[in-house]
C-alpha cells in the first residue's frame, strides 16, 4: 500500500510539474502601450494607407452553404497556386469537399500551400488520412504550426488562430470561419448551431499575400511534413487521394457553382485594405493586433462596435476599453450565456461581469437560438475590420491573429447591416438550467486559467 502511494504521489509532482511548465510562461504577458497618443507611428501608417483610391472589391459571405460554395468556386478557379491557412482542418462532409478540390486543383498543376494549427492538425488532419492523401501529392505542402513535442510544455498553448485563402494572389477570403461542417451550415438549417462571417476580398494590393508569405517562410514556427515519408505510404494514400477527388466531383451540382463574374457582382467597392497580425511565436506575444486596433479606435474617435463571440480580458484590456469608451461610444457585442456554445469562456465572463460593467460601454447580448462565432469591428460610417481575433486573453497575447482593416462606405453598411440582423434574424433562446449550473461550477477555474481560454 504505501509503495502503491509513494508511486502515485511520484506520478502527481510529475504531473504538477509539468502544468507548472505549461502554463508559466503566460502568467506574466507584455504590456499593452495605446495610453499614449503620441506615439501611435504605426498606426498613423495604417490610416495613411487608407487612402481614396480604390483598392479593389470585396463582399461579406455570412451563410454557411453559401460560404461554402464560394470556397470550393474559387479554388475550381485557381490556375497557380492557392494558399490556405486554418485552425482546424475536419474528416467531415466539409473537410472531404474542400479536401477533395485541393487535390484536384494540384492534378491539373496547381501549387497548394495549406499551414495547420498543431492540436488541430494532429487531431484532425493527419490521424484522419486527409492529412496524408493531400501532403503525399507532389503539388500540395503541407507546414504544421508549432509542432511541439512531450519535451518542450511550454510551447503547448501557442495557436495557430488564423483562417484565410488566396488563390492566385488575387482573390482572397479572410475571417473566422474553420473547416469544418458547423461553420457551413446554412442559415436557414435546423441543425445550424453556430454562424459565422468572412470577407472575399478581389484586389491586386499585395498586402495580403505578403503577409501570407511570411507565415508560409518562418521556417521558427512551421514545420513541413512528409517531407520524407516512407514511399509504400504514397501508393495506399492514392486510393484516399481518389476517394476525395470522387467524393468531390459528387458534389459539383450543389457546391463551386460560381462564375468569377457571379463572385464579383456580389461585391461592392473599397477604398483601403491594411492587414494587421500579431507575431508567430511559440509561447505569449506582443499584442499588436490589439494594440492597432485600439490606436486606430483613438485615432477616429467615432463610434466603435466591437463584435465577438465573447468576451475574456484581463486587467491590462478592461482599462484600455475604459480608455476607449471614455474618448468614444464603444458598444460590445457578445453572445448571450443562454446562446452561447463555448462553456469555458462563457462561465469565465460570468465571474467578472462586475469587472466588464465597470468599462463603461453599452454592452449588446443577442439572445439568439443560434450563436454566431464572427469576429467584427465597426468604426464610424467607413472603416470595417474583420478577422480571427475574440476578445480574449489568447487572442491578444499568445495566437497568431490576423484582421483585415477595411475602407469603403459600402462595405461598412454591409457589416452594419449584418450587425442590425444579429438581434432579429432567429428566435431568442433562454438559458437551461443546466447550462446555468455547469457555468457556475466552472467558473472558479475559468477564472484561475482565464489567459488560456
Amino acid at each position: 500500500m504505501k509503495k502503491r502511494t509513494k508511486i502515485l504521489s511520484i506520478i502527481f509532482i510529475i504531473l504538477a510539474v509539468y502544468i507548472i511548465l505549461v502554463i508559466t510562461p503566460y502568467f506574466k504577458l507584455p504590456q499593452t502601450n495605446v495610453s499614449d497618443l503620441d506615439n501611435l507611428s504605426d498606426i498613423n501608417l495604417v490610416l495613411s494607407n487608407l487612402s481614396d483610391t480604390q483598392v479593389g472589391r470585396a463582399a461579406l459571405i455570412s451563410d454557411g452553404k453559401e460560404a461554402l460554395d464560394v470556397r470550393i468556386s474559387l479554388i475550381n478557379m485557381a490556375e497557380k497556386r492557392i494558399d490556405l491557412g486554418t485552425f482546424i482542418f475536419s474528416d467531415d462532409e466539409s473537410g472531404k469537399l474542400v479536401a477533395g478540390a485541393l487535390l484536384s486543383a494540384a492534378e491539373r498543376g496547381v501549387q497548394v500551400n495549406i499551414v495547420a494549427d498543431n492540436i488541430s492538425a494532429r487531431i484532425k488532419l493527419m490521424k484522419s488520412g486527409i492529412g496524408l492523401a493531400l501532403g503525399l501529392h507532389e503539388n500540395i505542402k503541407i507546414k504544421i504550426f508549432n509542432r511541439w513535442s512531450i519535451i518542450f510544455p511550454w510551447r503547448l498553448n501557442s495557436c495557430f488562430h488564423e483562417k484565410y485563402m488566396s488563390v492566385d494572389n488575387r482573390v482572397y477570403l479572410i475571417g473566422g470561419r474553420n473547416i469544418e461542417n458547423r461553420f457551413y451550415e446554412s442559415d436557414d438549417s435546423e441543425s445550424l448551431t453556430e454562424t459565422d462571417l468572412e470577407v472575399m476580398i478581389w484586389t491586386e494590393d499585395p498586402s495580403i499575400q505578403n503577409h501570407i508569405n511570411d507565415v508560409w517562410n518562418n521556417s521558427k514556427v512551421l514545420t513541413e511534413c512528409f517531407e520524407n515519408t516512407i514511399f509504400f505510404l504514397k501508393d495506399r494514400y492514392e486510393k484516399k487521394q481518389r476517394k476525395l477527388i470522387d467524393f468531390y466531383d459528387s458534389n459539383k451540382n450543389i457546391y463551386g457553382n460560381y462564375t468569377e463574374e457571379m463572385l464579383l457582382n456580389k461585391t461592392v467597392e473599397i477604398n483601403g485594405l491594411v492587414v494587421i497580425s500579431n507575431p508567430q511565436t511559440l509561447t505569449s506575444n506582443e499584442p499588436v493586433v490589439w494594440n492597432k486596433m485600439l490606436s486606430l479606435f483613438l485615432l477616429r474617435k467615432e463610434d466603435t462596435v466591437f463584435i465577438t463571440p465573447y468576451i475574456s480580458i484581463n486587467t491590462q484590456m478592461k482599462k484600455d476599453l475604459s480608455l476607449i469608451s471614455n474618448n468614444m461610444n464603444l458598444t460590445l457585442v457578445n453572445n448571450s450565456h443562454a446562446s452561447g456554445i463555448n462553456y469555458v469562456a462563457m462561465s469565465d465572463e460570468l465571474i467578472h461581469s462586475d469587472m466588464y460593467k465597470k468599462i463603461g460601454a453599452r454592452y449588446v447580448e443577442p439572445n439568439r437560438d443560434k450563436a454566431y462565432h464572427t469576429k467584427a469591428v465597426i468604426v464610424g460610417d467607413e472603416i470595417s475590420i474583420i478577422g480571427s481575433f475574440n476578445l480574449d486573453i489568447r487572442s491578444a497575447f499568445i495566437d497568431s491573429e490576423l484582421m483585415l482593416v477595411i475602407k469603403g462606405e459600402e462595405f461598412n453598411k454591409l457589416l452594419k447591416n449584418y450587425y442590425d440582423n444579429l438581434n432579429t434574424d432567429v428566435s431568442p433562446v433562454e438559458m437551461k438550467l443546466g447550462k446555468r449550473i455547469i457555468l457556475y461550477l466552472l467558473s472558479p477555474l475559468a477564472s484561475l486559467f482565464r489567459f488560456l481560454i
